[in-house]
């Protein structure tokens, strides 16, 4: 799903029957994903969560953390965004739970 340029979501399609996906099926989908992909955008642009309503998670807030382990631990972000998935998955929580929780200032993982 873009806009312009901008990519903002993927969407995938799947089909009862084996074989391709009639024609007329790929361009109703491609419609409805210009159309989302759109709303999606307006929204970020009015600075809403983008994700509420698509599933409940906020990637705001775990680049935000993000941001805030790599500072703490000194690691780049991939490797900060697999403590916050680790300490998710050890938890029981999820990885939107746990950013919460380190934006909130909840969780330090400095020494």
């Amino acid at each position: 799903m873009t806009v312009g340029e901008v990519e903002v979501g993927v969407v995938d399609l799947y089909a009862d029957d084996l074989g391709a996906l009639k024609q007329r099926d790929v361009a109703l989908a491609s419609a409805m994903a210009d159309a989302a992909a759109l709303r999606i955008f307006e929204r970020v642009l009015a600075g809403e969560d983008a994700s509420a309503g698509f599933g409940g998670s906020s990637r705001r807030v775990v680049h935000q953390a993000t941001g805030m382990v790599c500072a703490q631990l000194r690691v780049n972000p991939d490797d900060a965004l697999v403590v916050i998935r680790a300490h998710a998955f050890a938890s029981g929580r999820s990885v939107v739970q746990i950013a919460e929780s380190i934006v909130g200032r909840e969780i330090d993982f400095t020494v």
